[in-house]
């Protein structure tokens, strides 16, 4: 993910990333977020004091969990330069 950040211009002083992959349409936000508060290096990127800047987006990615329609949540979280 690094690549498309620097390729987008951004010059980021920290950078972290979340993944969650979960089936399309049964998965929620607030499940998401749970989950990743749960895990220690997922609730460090959410609270971390060195990020000022976040994106989120759930991302479809057919076929990826056995054949099901998927979802991949991802969280950017970075600071600039």
């Amino acid at each position: 993910m690094t690549a498309g950040v620097n390729e987008s211009g951004y010059r980021y002083a920290a950078f972290g990333e979340n993944l969650y992959a979960g089936t399309w349409g049964r998965v929620s936000p607030r499940d998401v977020v749970n989950a990743w508060l749960q895990s220690p290096p997922h609730r460090a990127n959410i609270l971390g004091a060195a990020f000022r800047h976040v994106g989120v987006a759930p991302v479809r990615a057919n076929g990826l969990l056995d054949g099901t329609d998927a979802v991949v949540w991802t969280a950017t979280f970075a600071s600039p330069r």
